[in-house]
C-alpha cells in the first residue's frame, strides 16, 4: 500500500472522529507505524490483523475514537496538562496512535506491557517517529498499580484488553486520579457484564459514567463503546490483589 491509498482510507473512516483535524504529518507517521508493525509481525507476534485496510480501521480508527470522549475534549480545548496510561499496550494500541496525534508538550503518555520484547520494539518506533511524549514501562498491571510513582497519577487510564470489566477495573482504577477517568474499549453488547461489575467498580472508588461513547467501525458489524468510569474516591490500598487473582476471582 502506498501513502496515497492509506490517506484515502484513513480520511474515509476518520470522519467519525469529531472536531479533530489530522495533519499530513500525523497521517504519514501513522502510515510508517503500520508498515513497521506489519513488517515486524512477520517475525514477532504483534497483531492478528495483517490486511492493511482492516489494520487502519480496527487499530487506528478504533484507537482514535477516544478523541470523541466528552471529558477529553473539554480538557483538550482548555489546553490542560494531561497524563495518559495505556495498560497492556501490546503492539502500541491505543497509545501510539494517540501519542502521534496528540504530540504536544502538555500531553504525556506511559505505555505499560509485561513483555519486554514488545517494549523494545516500541522503543525503536518512538525514537524513529520522534514521539517525545511517550515513556515505556515494563511491568505487570498488579505491580505498577502498587508503585507510588504511578498510583493514582493519571487523568486517563486506557485499555483495549479483553478481560472482564470487573477485572479491568481492578487494574485501571488504582492508577487513575480521583476526579479522572478509566476508559475501556468494549463491545456495546455487554450489559450483563456491566451489571456484574458495578459493585467491584464502587469498591475500587469508581462509578460508571453516563458519558459512554457508542460507535460503529464498519456498517453491519456489532456496535462498540468506550466505557467511561469516573474515579470518585481513592482506591483502597489492598487493590489490586496479587497477580492472577483479579482474573481468576473478580470482585463481586
Amino acid at each position: 500500500m502506498q501513502f496515497v491509498e492509506f490517506e484515502q482510507i484513513f480520511d474515509e473512516y476518520s470522519h467519525s472522529i469529531n472536531k479533530f483535524e489530522f495533519s499530513s504529518d500525523m497521517k504519514r507517521k501513522l502510515f510508517s507505524f503500520m508498515q513497521v508493525v506489519l513488517q515486524k509481525n512477520k517475525v514477532m507476534n504483534l497483531t492478528s490483523i495483517v490486511d492493511e485496510k482492516e489494520f487502519i480501521i480496527k487499530h487506528y480508527i478504533d484507537s482514535l475514537q477516544f478523541l470523541n470522549i466528552k471529558n477529553f475534549n473539554e480538557a483538550f480545548l482548555l489546553n490542560n496538562e494531561m497524563n495518559f496510561l495505556d495498560l497492556g499496550t501490546g503492539a502500541g494500541f491505543p497509545g501510539i496512535p494517540l501519542a502521534i496525534v496528540l504530540n504536544k508538550n502538555n500531553i504525556h503518555f506511559v505505555l505499560v506491557d509485561s513483555l519486554q520484547k514488545r517494549l523494545d520494539f516500541l522503543k525503536e518506533v518512538i525514537d524513529e517517529l520522534g514521539l517525545f511524549n511517550v515513556k515505556l514501562v515494563h511491568a505487570r498491571a498488579e505491580d505498577i498499580a502498587k508503585d507510588l510513582l504511578y498510583r493514582e497519577k493519571f487523568d486517563f487510564v486506557l485499555s483495549r484488553g479483553v478481560a472482564k470489566i470487573a477485572t479491568l477495573a481492578e487494574y485501571l482504577l488504582p492508577l487513575t486520579k480521583v476526579s479522572a477517568f478509566a476508559i475501556m474499549y468494549k463491545m456495546l453488547d455487554c450489559d450483563d457484564e456491566i451489571t456484574k461489575s458495578r459493585n467491584a467498580i464502587k469498591i475500587l472508588g469508581g462509578k460508571i459514567s453516563n458519558c459512554n461513547y457508542i460507535y460503529n467501525l464498519i456498517d453491519n458489524e456489532p456496535a462498540r463503546q468506550l466505557l467511561v468510569i469516573n474515579k470518585i474516591e481513592h482506591t483502597p490500598n489492598k487493590y489490586p490483589r496479587k497477580a492472577g487473582i483479579p482474573t481468576k476471582n473478580p470482585i463481586i
